[in-house]
């Protein structure tokens, strides 16, 4: 006992027990040990006032004791003022006796008659079993102190994908509060999609806990609240491993971005605006100039060569020159502003650029228009509306090598919807957050303008792009 007598040495010991050779025997033992007993009881009122007064680091409670009051309902009592381990001692060993300790927060349970070893053993066990809650209690409330005071949502499940910790960050932005959240499956809680309104991946933490990956959610995440309200986030979620490389759960960090995006948005329209009037002056002022000195020169070509001027050779590629400064200056403008650079705003444009990838032998492209309203489109929307389209044919005929594709413009009173369906490869995970730039490009425009994206496989080839914008009204 060598061992076990230096790790009890001046322990301070409440020894509550009614038979007094039963007390003088435990009180002699516990001194041999090394442990102080700083006092004893012999009722549960006793005892409750004894260790309010010296405060012990451990009791030996025997349940039943003189008086009204048993060893239980003693330890209830001094549960409420102090937190101390505590074994039971007795002789009773029914189930509702044993039930009653446990739920008094038994350290310990020693049955009478019993060997002063054992006892001692208990002692050890409690005290051990006692130190490591003190620290792990510890622990828990550093980690949690740092955890609530980060800027950052922090969701943190278990292997099952249940929710054990939230931080107030996270409570904030799901609007459910750490305790409501507790056991609930985290696709319960945290409800992501991406800004256009389609889902995200079905069950990223699924996806985390099986391949003990890290998923970023991508620039385009939302979270939507309990209340329905919707913030742009970035983050990502990894798997927690614990020292013996045992996965235990996985972890959440969220970051509040509608600032950034905020500002990103109005970014980006302002350079969409420098780009449309940039474009429109290229096509009004520089083009119109280029085709007027075209004009002229082509005329100035036709008398030189009627009169058979030596000069006819040099105004025929002066004119070829201007010409061809002329398409490249339209080329220029139809890249910066495409809208304002065709005849016939957005439906002229969409035309000009099926017609542009047309081809002799190439794929059939084709479009059908329909316009049961006026285009009422503000100008960033329908540059957006352009862009997507030029997108999703780009993809088509590049990467899913289309051999035919059919664009689709519908103009209804309360909303535009503009379809790409083509017959190629298709896309892979087309419904989730696709990591391709263009695609997250299209996302990105669609929630620009608020409008419904989707990008719909059509079995086991052919694609279908759908972009549904509300009319600006």
């Amino acid at each position: 006992m060598a061992s076990g007598q230096q790790s009890l040495a001046g322990l301070r010991v409440l020894v509550a027990e009614d038979e007094g050779m039963m007390l003088e025997a435990i009180c002699d033992r516990l001194t041999d040990a090394g442990c102080e007993v700083v006092a004893t009881a012999d009722t549960g009122i006793r005892a409750v006032e004894a260790a309010v007064a010296v405060r012990p680091d451990l009791i030996l409670m025997d349940v039943r004791l003189k008086g009204d009051m048993d060893g239980i309902r003693a330890v209830e009592l001094i549960n409420e003022k102090l937190r101390v381990p505590v074994i039971y001692l007795t002789g009773d060993s029914d189930q509702k006796t044993l039930q009653r300790a446990k739920a008094a927060s038994a350290y310990g349970y020693v049955l009478k008659p019993f060997h002063i070893r054992n006892l001692l053993v208990a002692i050890e066990v409690a005290i051990g079993r006692f130190d490591m809650e003190r620290q792990l209690e510890d622990s828990q409330l550093t980690y949690a102190t740092i955890l609530g005071s980060v800027a950052d949502a922090v969701i943190a499940v278990d292997t099952q994908g249940r929710v054990r910790f939230m931080n107030g960050v996270a409570e904030r932005l799901t609007g459910w509060s750490s305790r409501e959240a507790q056991e609930q499956h985290l696709g319960t809680v945290l409800k992501i999609t991406n800004s256009a309104g389609g889902k995200a991946a079905a069950d990223p933490i699924a996806g985390v806990l099986s391949s003990r990956t890290t998923i970023s959610l991508g620039g385009d995440a939302v979270v939507t609240s309990r209340e329905g309200l919707r913030v742009p986030v970035d983050g990502g979620m990894s798997c927690a491993v614990d020292t013996l490389g045992r996965l235990v759960g996985a972890s959440i960090t969220l970051r509040d971005v509608s600032e950034r995006r905020a500002l990103e948005a109005a970014l980006h329209d302002a350079v969409g605006r420098e780009q449309r009037r940039f474009g429109s002056d290229l096509h009004d002022g520089l083009g119109q100039e280029l085709t007027g000195l075209s004009l002229l020169i082509a005329a100035l070509a036709d008398t030189a060569r009627a009169a058979r001027s030596p000069h006819t050779v040099d105004l025929e590629r002066a004119h070829e020159v201007v010409r061809h400064a002329l398409q490249s200056c339209r080329a220029i403008a139809r890249g910066l502003s495409p809208i304002g650079a065709t005849e016939g705003g957005l439906i002229g444009a969409l035309r000009d650029l099926v017609s542009r990838l047309k081809g002799p032998s190439g794929p059939s492209v084709d479009i059908t228009i329909s316009e049961v309203a006026r285009l009422g489109l503000s100008p960033a929307a329908t540059d957006h509306l352009y862009r997507i389209a030029q997108e999703a044919l780009a993809n088509a005929l590049k990467h899913a090598h289309a051999q035919s594709i059919n664009v689709t413009l519908d103009v209804e009173r309360e909303h535009v919807r503009l379809e790409i369906r083509d017959d190629g490869q298709g896309l892979k995970d087309a419904g989730r957050n696709t990591r391709g730039l263009g695609l997250r490009t299209m996302r990105y425009r669609a929630s620009m303008m608020g409008a419904r994206f989707e990008i719909v496989p059509l079995g086991p080839r052919g694609t279908r792009v759908i972009c549904d914008c509300p009319q600006a009204g």
